[in-house]
């Protein structure tokens, strides 16, 4: 179990994270979304003891161990992260790169041949790393990652620079770690794979939290989609118990029960306001359109 408690981060005057709470199970991928600035990147250094909190700390349990990353003799076993795949030395191959680490860490050369095999890489052990593509340094960050066997692992991004197998072979790779027990918090602006991937998610934004939701809960219910020419219809949904977000010609409203229903009372609302619907359809909820009716007071940059 991973477990952020009340961290605070300022950078000088500029207050990236504020008393952010939330845990991360074993057995289960936690997935960790907020918009651009939210604070995701600076949460996961400070859980990994790269960044120091202003306030407040995370926790690690694993066996006898519970306490701050940076306190474990054994980090390596303890933690293992994909952060930045583009850090590593272009003139290194794949398999010295992965030696360095694990000398440092008291890793046998065996794991670091096992660790090029589980992401795929066996064949460009010898490659040079600055001759990879992006996806083939993302497979290598992942073998950094593995190198200690850890109980928890952190993945920013880890889909960058992918191609469909690859993202393929990521998903049911995260999912195996999970099934093994280990806990896995993973960050990605890709929120369809993300709603095929996670177990359960932590939402931030601007540096606090919004939310902690098993998927399930979270997409429950469904969506309106409204296209109409007319703004002002936001105003009637909201005096309805509506809460519509604009999208590209119109609206969408989640609502909870039956769908049809819905979009039945939205029908007679545009009919009495003599508002002009040009689209009126119910379908099924995606992890897209929750995420953005949760963050939308807590987007950084809009788009009119």
């Amino acid at each position: 179990m991973f477990t952020v408690q009340g961290l605070t981060k300022r950078y000088g005057s500029n207050l990236a994270v504020e008393n952010l709470s939330f845990g991360v199970p074993d057995g289960k991928v936690t997935g960790f979304l907020g918009p651009n600035g939210s604070g995701k990147s600076t949460t996961m250094r400070c859980m990994l003891g790269l960044d120091t909190p202003t306030s407040g700390k995370a926790i690690v349990t694993h066996g006898q161990f519970q306490g701050a990353v940076q306190d474990s003799k054994q980090k390596a076993q303890l933690v293992g992260a994909l952060l930045d795949a583009s850090w590593v030395d272009p003139k290194r191959s794949a398999r010295n790169h992965l030696r360095m680490l694990a000398r440092g860490a008291g890793i046998s050369d065996t794991r670091v041949d096992e660790c090029l095999d589980l992401v795929g890489l066996s064949s460009k052990a010898k490659a040079k790393v600055g001759g990879f593509s992006l996806g083939m340094r993302q497979r290598l960050g992942v073998a950094s990652a593995l190198l200690g066997d850890p109980q928890h692992l952190l993945f920013d991004e880890p889909v960058n620079g992918l191609d469909p197998e690859g993202v393929s072979w990521m998903r049911q790779t995260i999912r195996y770690f999970a099934s093994e027990g280990r806990s896995v918090l993973v960050s990605s602006h890709l929120l369809a794979e993300m709603q095929q991937t996670a177990d359960r998610l932590v939402i931030i934004g601007r540096g606090k939290l919004i939310g902690e939701y098993d998927m399930a809960d979270f997409l429950g219910g469904g969506l309106v989609e409204i296209e109409t020419p007319h703004s002002e219809f936001a105003d009637v949904l909201k005096q309805h118990g509506f809460k519509p977000t604009p999208i590209e010609r119109g609206f969408h409203v989640p609502v909870e029960g039956e769908e049809q229903a819905a979009r039945e009372q939205i029908a007679r609302l545009a009919l009495e306001h003599k508002v002009l619907l040009t689209g009126l359809k119910a379908r099924s909820a995606g992890l897209e359109e929750r995420f953005l009716q949760a963050t939308m007071d807590d987007q950084e940059y809009r788009s009119k």
